[in-house]
């Protein structure tokens, strides 16, 4: 049987109804009633015996991405969600008897940027900027040891930006800015950046749970072809069926006016290049995502409209 931490969220949620059509047996542990099991605070402490009984397989999605600014309580929340929790998950699991974890991790351990036309790979240094990588970094390593000296597989799944319908942060902004049909001043900015469509994500992390290939391996997985910002917004702007002018604006300037509003760290998602090569993650895997870029920003503009009340 599967069990999914963090079946309330985001990415669970896909792969739950992933699992479902499949007609696959799995177990949801999350925040919400409908859980099989509620998990209301993940740390230390949690206690997850009961809900992992008879669990062969753990997708542990369940994690903490995002702190309140200067906020010292909510940084060590982090460290407390994304490692401790992890931790105390891994030591019960391998008691109950599990025999494999699915981690999901981030490419933000590698920083929060890549020089234009250089790609992060897998022998690439790490080096994580923030309280949320290093914390990810910490539970990977966690992990890898723990399973060399105990009776437990792992697959690590190193992510960029994901996004598709029920998404959040950053790339919802972004649907919300260019749904209002406004001038934008990002015509000078050369980029490139790696994303996931939920849905392709939540393929792979069955095809790894499928694959003994899989075992013992950390894998970055994006798309097939990294994106330019202005082709990011070029597509969401045709699958929303909305107009699009893009003007140039002194990039210098911008990221002045972005200071001096408190958006720097917004801004440098829109302007800074972030790729990753995930080559391997297919070949290894033999895999393909099974929707094109397309479809994926298509079905994600139909939910983006229905949730802003507005109709195609």
């Amino acid at each position: 049987m599967y069990a999914i931490t963090g079946a309330s969220g985001f990415i669970g949620a896909h792969l739950e109804n992933l699992l479902r059509e499949k007609k696959i047996k799995y177990r949801k542990l999350g925040r919400k009633i409908d859980s099989d099991f509620i998990i209301k605070d993940i740390n230390s402490k949690t206690n997850w015996e009961a809900a992992l009984k008879g669990v062969d397989t753990i997708f542990h999605l369940a994690g903490r991405a995002h702190i309140k600014k200067n906020d010292n309580n909510s940084k060590k929340l982090l460290n407390e969600i994304n490692f401790e929790g992890t931790k105390k998950l891994v030591e019960q699991a391998s008691k109950m008897g599990v025999k494999k974890i699915i981690f999901l991790s981030t490419v933000k351990v590698y920083g929060e940027k890549s020089i234009l036309g250089e790609k992060f790979d897998n022998f690439s240094e790490l080096n994580p900027l923030d309280e949320y990588s290093v914390s990810k970094l910490k539970a990977e390593n966690f992990l890898k040891n723990f399973a060399k000296k105990n009776n437990i597989n792992f697959v690590i799944v190193r992510t960029p930006v994901v996004y598709g319908p029920n998404m959040k942060a950053n790339f919802y902004d972004l649907f919300y800015l260019i749904n209002l049909a406004l001038p934008l001043p990002f015509a000078k900015i050369k980029n490139k950046r790696s994303i996931i469509y939920v849905g392709n994500l939540v393929d792979f992390l069955y095809n790894c749970a499928l694959s003994n290939e899989a075992l013992g391996k950390t894998f970055l997985i994006s798309e097939k072809y990294s994106l330019s910002t202005q082709e990011i917004i070029k597509l969401i702007s045709a699958s929303l069926e909305v107009p699009l002018i893009i003007f140039p604006f002194p990039l210098a300037l911008f990221k002045k006016f972005a200071v001096i509003l408190g958006k720097k760290n917004y801004l440098d998602k829109i302007t800074d290049s972030f790729e990753i090569d995930s080559s391997d993650s297919y070949k290894i895997l033999k895999w393909n995502p099974p929707f094109d870029v397309y479809y994926s920003f298509k079905v994600t503009s139909e939910w983006f409209l229905k949730k802003i009340g507005k109709k195609l």
